[in-house]
């Protein structure tokens, strides 16, 4: 059975690079290790779709990280590496 959720995660491609970026960012902004490696709000909010876009254009040529598609946007994501492999940085 598939349920409305899972019909929305799809893999991602090169194309949805920035997006997933955006949204890894988004995902993090508040973490403790983000807040405390970049204090200033401001600042980070700048800084995490740079940081999140390296681990994004490694991991996603693999294959196998996945997107969740909204309405009108990517509202989640999830970076993978088949086993085995590594993303290139």
């Amino acid at each position: 059975m598939t349920t409305p959720l899972m019909r929305d995660v799809r893999t991602a491609t090169a194309a949805d690079g920035d997006a997933v970026s955006a949204v890894l960012a988004g995902a993090f902004a508040d973490d403790p290790v983000s807040t405390w490696m970049i204090p200033d709000p401001a600042r980070r909010s700048q800084l995490l779709p740079a940081f999140f876009a390296l681990f994004t254009e490694a991991f996603v040529p693999l294959g196998v990280s996945e997107v969740v598609d909204g309405r009108d946007a990517i509202t989640g994501a999830a970076l993978w590496a088949p086993p085995g492999q590594t993303g290139d940085p």
